[in-house]
């Protein structure tokens, strides 16, 4: 055991603190994933099912009240379509609940439920399809209170009956009757007015109604217009037109109410169907469910129960577990403490001699550095400035070869433009030589047109001879001949003039020729002295580029020179500094050497 190092000791000590709080972690964690199991199944499946069954429970409760305003008299079409599209909307809703109902874990018992359950939903959406259907067959008749629409054809009948009454009243008695004659004025007639039924059967009967209504109360306004006219016996006959038309009226009002018994008919089987079928299935239904979700809330409340249990263990665990790695630490720290205090107290001693050792070697590296220092920090003075000297005249000749070189460039620039004027005075004297060829041809042309013109004037004096001779008749070819010779006069004189033009200008260009070819002479000579100097001008440049290449050489030896004597001082400080560090570490090391000899013995 001796052997083993002070590192090896602690590892080991730690190591098996950690192992045996892995231990106690594992078995935590073991607990906290068998609680985290149940935990996720109380939320995934059992609270799932709680709010799905809660909601299914609401929704069937929703479908009873609907179907109960359905069966009650006095809705409109309106109404009854939104309690139709309510309906299908809350069925719609039970598929997406069932679905996920069925994804989640059941146990045996919840499976019989749900299935009971289920079964009894199939069947009561199958009888709801009948129920709906005989509902829409009430809608399709457009009686929507059969009782009340009952009431209003009793009371029409008798109108109708009242006013007959009246009108034999009149004819008896000579009574007042005011009224009567206007078949939109009674009640059964603003009745037909705002009543618009899409019933075929209830449309036929309105129709016909209508027609025997208009009848009865036009006869009436008949029947009062003959009174007062005092044609007693024309009314008394004209009441069995009234007769006939209130029969036509009350034969329509039997047959609106053999409608309304058909309505109450259908009311009263609807709201039996729903009573005696709708009724127990949706409480079967409720019945299963609701079993479903106290047994639901059963398996969860005992599961809550289990990890309440094991919540407890595994705080006891924890709790014994920490209380065992705390004695374990406990001893391992009193065991590495007073064996450290052994190994400390032979070591300070030691340590305490090297450290003032290491104080006085200190002391003298440092000194030493300081003055290596001093001396390179001189010599790098005495070299700075001589590469400041060496820096001014690299300066001067590389301002020199720059010189020089742009009097290069342009000297080559000039012999460019020499050698492109040489060349221009040779097109000029090439072209000077075919303008002087060109004054000589247009001489010889002149010549000839001279010629011709001279021709051109024997022709005509010939012409003029021949018109003489010929008298009257050659009087015209005359004319002509002379304006001939006339023409040919001026073209002679007129290519005297050209001729002696174009004499001129051969001079004037022979002239020129000759001052050309002297300039060319003397541009030939200033083109050779221009490519002398340039080739002069182009050494001097070569020259003063290597002069500053050198120059730059010796001034870059200097800098490197300069460089490294800057170096040796920097390393000189750096190690003089370096030297100070250590002495001063070493005075701090002795501090900590007391402080840790105090900490191992304590005051003494």
């Amino acid at each position: 055991m001796n052997k083993l190092s002070l590192k090896l000791r602690l590892v080991l000590g730690f190591l098996f603190v950690a192992i045996f709080t892995l231990l106690i972690g594992a078995v935590a964690v073991y607990s906290q994933l068998s609680q985290r199991h149940i935990i996720q199944d109380l939320v995934d499946n059992r609270m799932a099912k709680s709010g799905i069954l809660h909601s299914m429970n609401q929704i069937l409760l929703q479908v009873r009240e609907a179907q109960s305003l359905l069966i009650q008299p006095g809705q409109s079409n309106q109404d009854k379509q939104g309690l139709y599209t309510l309906l299908a909307d809350l069925k719609a809703a039970t598929v997406p609940k069932i679905s996920a109902m069925q994804k989640l874990n059941f146990s045996q018992n919840e499976t019989v439920l749900w299935q009971e359950g289920l079964k009894a939903l199939r069947l009561w959406e199958e009888s709801e399809k009948e129920f709906l259907s005989q509902s829409r067959s009430l809608d399709n008749m457009e009686i929507p209170n059969p009782t009340a629409l009952r009431r209003d054809i009793e009371q029409f009948i008798g109108d109708h009956h009242q006013g007959m009454n009246r009108l034999f009243f009149m004819l008896q008695n000579g009574s007042d009757y005011s009224g009567g004659d206007d078949p939109t004025a009674c009640n059964f007639g603003r009745y037909l007015i705002s009543f618009k039924p899409q019933n075929p059967r209830l449309v036929q009967l309105l129709h016909e109604m209508r027609e025997h209504h208009n009848l009865f109360h036009s006869a009436i306004g008949k029947v009062k217009a003959l009174r007062i006219m005092g044609r007693t016996q024309e009314a008394m006959d004209q009441m069995a037109e009234v007769s006939q038309a209130a029969e036509g009226v009350f034969t329509g009002f039997e047959g609106l109410r053999a409608e309304i018994i058909k309505a109450e008919v259908l009311f009263d089987g609807l709201a039996k169907y729903q009573r005696e079928v709708l009724s127990p299935l949706e409480e079967q239904t409720t019945k299963a469910f609701l079993a479903l979700l106290n047994l639901n809330d059963e398996l969860a409340h005992f599961d809550l129960m289990h990890v309440e249990s094991s919540s407890q263990k595994l705080v006891n665990q924890v709790l014994f577990g920490a209380i065992f790695c705390f004695l374990v630490a406990l001893i391992l720290g009193i065991y590495v403490s007073s064996y450290l205090t052994t190994r400390i107290q032979s070591a300070t001693s030691e340590l305490k001699i090297g450290v003032d050792l290491l104080a006085h070697a200190s002391s003298q590296v440092s000194s030493t550095s300081q003055e290596l220092a001093q001396r390179n920090s001189e010599q790098a003075a005495a070299v700075e400035q001589t590469s400041a000297t060496m820096n001014e005249l690299a300066s001067t000749i590389k301002r020199n070869s720059e010189a020089a070189q742009e009097l290069k460039l342009e000297t080559e620039d000039s012999l460019i433009s020499i050698e492109q004027s040489y060349l221009s005075m040779q097109e000029t004297i090439k072209a000077m030589d075919a303008i002087r060829n060109g004054a000589k041809q247009a001489g010889h042309i002149i010549h000839s047109i001279e010629e011709i013109a001279f021709q051109t004037n024997l022709l005509a004096l010939n012409a003029a001879v021949e018109a003489a001779r010929a008298g009257e008749v050659g009087a015209g070819f005359a004319v002509v001949a002379d304006e001939v010779r006339n023409l040919a006069q001026k073209a002679s004189q007129s290519a005297k003039d050209s001729q002696e033009q174009l004499s001129a200008l051969a001079k004037e260009v022979q002239l020129g020729v000759d001052l050309v070819q002297g300039t060319r002479g003397r541009f030939d000579k200033t083109r050779t002295q221009s490519q002398n100097m340039a080739r002069l001008i182009d050494q001097i440049a070569q020259s003063s580029g290597e002069q500053a290449q050198g120059v730059e050489q010796v001034n870059s030896a200097i800098a490197e020179l300069s460089l490294t004597i800057q170096e040796n001082s920097a390393s000189s400080e750096e190690t003089a500094s370096a030297a100070q560090e250590t002495q001063d570490t070493g005075e701090k090391i002795g501090e900590q050497v007391k402080e840790l000899t105090q900490l191992v013995y304590g005051d003494r």
